[in-house]
């Protein structure tokens, strides 16, 4: 039996809801501003109650590897590992944890802890990772400002390859009243990587044919379809994009913490866009493990050792402008 949803409540009356049940998805985050109540986080028609994918709704958690694998297989270490969610092209996609039920550690008015450990909590996990791993979210809601702290583990006796990334569905636009290709989204991206069809080629798209100094200075997403793998984030450690709705005059403001890569993009309903802060790009993973890597970037996938943690931090405020 899946654990229920959980409501989370602030004093100014904001409120998120987040499903353990659907891989401590928060699918909803509404904040009240300028005498009317903003859906900040976009989720699908039915989504509450089970239907839909836990990938394209909220904010979705990826785990031990964000975006796209090239395949359904890796090879690592004389072993084969595969994977329970495909893209429709035979690529893994997104990880292990999106679609899991996790276990709810603490909650209270304002936040919930959940933890999810793959020996525990993953059916068959030898065959989809070669090192145990344990993952903890805890989500935090204050007035106007919703925080994700992530705590990796590695209860293992190897050391644990993996990458992580989250994944907010931003509504467009922020208010009752407007267009979503009204608003302008920004990311302090230095670089763009390659794609083709959909995988990292490992390469870095020449400036001439880049979006990233265009994203750096700010957008407007009229008329673009965005699928953008973007790395050089400055400051890497510490950077901040944002999503401005001008005619609402609101906008809503992304800081990560020790994720110095980004994927944007914009779904074909058009209702959100995505600013996606990764601690890897997508696609190399499975060529790094394997030794074929030949990039001419550092794509971000790390080990951790033994008994040791790393943690990650991306905090969403929602502003109004004046």
């Amino acid at each position: 039996m899946q654990p229920p949803d959980l409501v989370l409540r602030a004093p100014d009356g904001s409120e998120a809801v987040v499903a353990p049940g659907r891989g401590m998805n928060c699918y909803r985050w509404r904040v009240p501003s300028q005498g009317e109540v903003v859906d900040v986080l976009w989720a699908q028609e039915g989504f509450a109650q089970g239907e839909g994918r836990a990938s394209a709704s909220g904010v979705p958690v990826l785990f031990p590897f964000p975006g796209r694998m090239q395949g359904n297989r890796l090879h690592y270490q004389g072993r084969q590992f595969c994977f329970p969610y495909e893209d429709g092209q035979g690529n893994a996609i997104h990880g292990l944890v999106l679609e899991q039920p996790w276990q709810v550690e603490e909650q209270g008015e304002d936040f919930v802890q959940g933890r999810f450990r793959a020996s525990e909590h993953l059916d068959r996990w030898e065959q989809h990772w070669p090192v145990d791993f344990e993952l903890r979210l805890r989500v935090e809601l204050e007035p106007k400002r919703l925080r994700f702290l992530c705590t990796v583990t590695n209860p293992d006796t190897r050391a644990l390859p993996w990458g992580l990334g989250l994944h907010p569905y931003f509504c467009v636009p922020l208010g009752r009243s407007g267009q979503g290709e009204e608003c302008w989204v920004q990311v302090p991206c230095s670089a763009q990587v390659e794609l083709q069809a959909m995988i990292p080629t490992g390469r870095l798209l020449p400036p001439e044919h880049s979006l990233a100094p265009i994203l750096k200075q700010g957008m407007p997403l009229q008329g673009r379809q965005l699928d953008c793998v973007l790395t050089g984030l400055e400051p890497s450690q510490h950077w901040q994009a944002r999503v401005r709705d001008p005619h609402n005059q609101r906008q809503m403001v992304l800081v990560a913490r020790g994720m110095p890569h980004a994927v944007v993009y914009t779904p074909p309903h058009r209702q959100a866009v995505c600013i996606e802060p990764y601690t890897c790009t997508p696609g190399a993973f499975n060529t790094v493990l394997e030794g074929r890597w030949q990039g001419e970037y550092e794509v971000g996938i790390r080990w951790l050792p033994p008994g040791e943690q790393a943690q990650v931090e991306m905090i969403l405020e929602v502003q109004e402008e004046n």
